[in-house]
């Protein structure tokens, strides 16, 4: 049950210890409107004891980085070679 909106929705969080509750995948999961959602988490800076500069590049140079890297893994993973 999420703590916030008290609905009954979160796979991830009963897959894994992954404590994301009414995520955008879990909702679509759950109403059926999709087979299946994928959630990735492409970047981590572990050092950074900030949640948001953790898991966000601080730069548009970064950003740009980080897409370079993972845009065309997703779409291998996706779509095949």
């Amino acid at each position: 049950m999420c703590p916030k909106c008290g609905n009954d929705i979160g796979q991830a969080s009963d897959i894994d210890d992954f404590q994301a509750y009414c995520t955008t995948n879990d909702a679509a999961l759950a109403h059926g409107w999709v087979e299946e959602a994928y959630t990735l988490e492409i970047y981590g800076d572990l050092r950074e004891r900030d949640i948001l500069k953790s898991f966000n590049p601080e730069s548009k140079g970064g950003f740009n980085e980080v897409m370079r890297v993972w845009v065309p893994i997703i779409v291998d993973v996706l779509f095949g070679n």
